[in-house]
């Protein structure tokens, strides 16, 4: 991915993200980079199946050489994906299947759970968080009244399963940016970046779930149905099922205790009966 370059930039004037197939050639673009605000070059190939793209003005004397731009390939796929997100409402988005495994003391081995299917949702509303940088998720999708984190992943960002927003949904969705992958477009650079982009995400492609709000359920009911079948699992005895007596009270002294089966309901400090 970080063979990507810069696949669009911000207009100086109004702030609106430009793509390089609607930018002046050359430094009349007048564009500066969505991250380290050094300017733009607008750069058509010749070659008509070249892909259009932007490049950094080493004329600018923001801009240095020796410092590498964080807005680096994945990070142009993120970064794009969020300015995107206000055309979300209405596509179909692909979430994930999740099948997780959980510990059976019983028979000591772990055995599979589905917590998720593949499923195809409408999107109601996205919400997306525009820094590359902060506590808060990249993107949070409505999908069927219920609202989603997404957490838009790549390499230089952290671990690759591992949380970067302290958000508090039960729902959190991760998606590898570094999936996305040009040279499955190759004979078809004519295509924006911003479309490709936008198929990306709203594939099934690249994404894992990282919390979903069913997790425990299924685990409790894989549980259940597997005690029903393993051959180790015993039945609880009788005396197990029966709930302890409930404490008593001396209406004498006062004090509380709780009895035991086969011994007398009387206080223990004063030997009169309990309340």
């Amino acid at each position: 991915m970080d063979d990507l370059l810069i696949p669009f930039g911000i207009d100086k004037d109004n702030g609106a993200i430009i793509e390089p197939e609607d930018a002046i050639k050359g430094r009349a673009c007048n564009c500066h980079c969505p991250e380290c605000k050094v300017s733009l070059v607008s750069r058509h190939p010749k070659d008509e199946e070249a892909r259009k793209h932007f490049a950094h003005d080493h004329r600018d004397e923001k801009n240095d050489p020796q410092k590498k731009c964080p807005l680096h390939g994945a990070a142009s796929v993120a970064l794009m994906i969020r300015h995107l997100a206000s055309r979300l409402a209405g596509e179909t988005f692909t979430t994930p299947e999740w099948i997780i495994r959980t510990g059976m003391r019983c028979c000591n081995r772990s055995i599979p759970v589905v917590v998720a299917t593949e499923q195809a949702n409408v999107i109601e509303k996205a919400t997306a968080n525009h820094s590359l940088t902060g506590s808060e998720p990249d993107i949070v999708l409505e999908i069927g009244g219920h609202e989603i984190a997404v957490e838009l992943k790549y390499q230089r960002r952290g671990g690759k399963y591992q949380r970067h927003s302290e958000s508090k949904h039960s729902a959190v969705l991760f998606v590898d940016c570094d999936k996305f992958k040009l040279h499955k477009n190759r004979g078809n650079n004519l295509r924006r970046f911003s479309e490709l982009a936008m198929e990306f995400f709203l594939s099934s492609e690249g994404k894992k779930w990282f919390s979903h709000p069913r997790e425990q359920y299924q685990r409790d009911k894989a549980r259940a149905r597997h005690m029903t079948e393993c051959q180790y699992a015993y039945p609880p005895t009788i005396e197990s099922t029966i709930a302890p007596p409930p404490p008593r009270r001396c209406y004498t002294c006062g004090a509380v205790w709780s009895p035991s089966a086969g011994e007398p309901d009387s206080c223990p400090e004063c030997f009169h009966p309990a309340t």
